[in-house]
């Protein structure tokens, strides 16, 4: 039988924790997945944007303490440098900050959690059919969670839009990381497109 809800949020970073919060303060009764526990950390993406830090704001919610980013200096593939200046917008701030993933994540998914989403910890491994639709999905974990509607907010690779036949698998763009963080203050951050040969950045 299993449970039923709403909404299941698949992927519980901050694209799905924020879709929770707002489901869950609509009055909808929503699972939220993520194949982890939190707070858990990503490699990449530590920085949230201007308009990041408004939809914060406009959510009524507080972003952890972190560092102010401002201008930042781009070295292109052909040694060409430009610096993007950073300023105040009509709707957002003139800044992005800083904030490990590892204290962000786990800051948005306790919101939408305290907003009334109900957590699960376990990967959504069996989309389930009704009516050739994905009607839910039993996790790794053998819980079985059925839902009105699916998001699929589980990343570049996402497995609800290959099994709802949205994405060819063959054709996702992989991207890693590595990062480190040093006790250092940075005056103008810089962006490094380090390909030797000119026109040929990796897109992202």
């Amino acid at each position: 039988m299993g449970l039923h809800f709403d909404v299941l949020v698949v992927g519980g970073g901050p694209a799905g924790s924020v879709a929770a919060l707002v489901l869950a303060r609509g009055g909808a009764h929503v699972a939220l997945i993520d194949k982890s526990g939190f707070p858990r950390d990503k490699a990449c993406g530590d920085v949230i944007g201007p308009r990041g830090l408004q939809v914060l704001v406009d959510l009524q919610l507080t972003a952890p303490p972190g560092r102010d980013v401002g201008d930042m200096l781009v070295i292109g593939p052909t040694r060409r440098r430009v610096q993007l200046p950073s300023a105040d917008g009509l709707t957002y701030p003139g800044h992005g900050t800083a904030i490990t993933r590892s204290v962000f994540d786990a800051m948005l998914h306790a919101a939408a959690v305290e907003s009334g989403a109900r957590p699960f910890v376990g990967r959504a491994q069996t989309p389930l059919e009704k009516e050739g639709q994905i009607g839910g999905y039993r996790l790794s974990t053998g819980e079985t969670l059925h839902a009105d509607f699916v998001v699929g907010a589980d990343g570049a690779t996402s497995e609800v839009a290959a099994a709802a036949g949205l994405v060819d698998p063959n054709m996702v763009l992989w991207g890693f990381a590595i990062r480190t963080y040093l006790p250092q203050v940075v005056d103008l951050p810089a962006i490094v497109l380090w390909d030797q040969n000119p026109w040929q950045a990796f897109p992202g």
